[in-house]
């Protein structure tokens, strides 16, 4: 159980330090404006993708990230 979270936990570091999960937090900001529809669409969009392909657990891990704004790291 633990590893498939793990393997999601990795999934979305190595998108999140290729810039993959601000890319596209920034895109659905731009599609759907409003948060509460923006985080209805991803999880019944998202997240669903991502149980599928990934296994249980991980997207809860890798589908919140894109519900919240992209932060700026210095």
């Amino acid at each position: 159980m633990l590893f498939v979270l793990f393997g999601g936990l990795l999934l979305y570091n190595v998108l999140a330090a290729g810039g993959a999960v601000g890319e596209v937090s920034r895109f659905l900001g731009r599609l759907e404006p409003d948060p509460v529809a923006l985080a209805a669409g991803v999880v019944v969009g998202v997240a669903p993708f991502f149980e599928s392909v990934t296994g249980f657990g991980v997207a809860v891990v890798i589908s919140a990230p894109y519900c919240s704004p992209p932060v700026s790291r210095r």
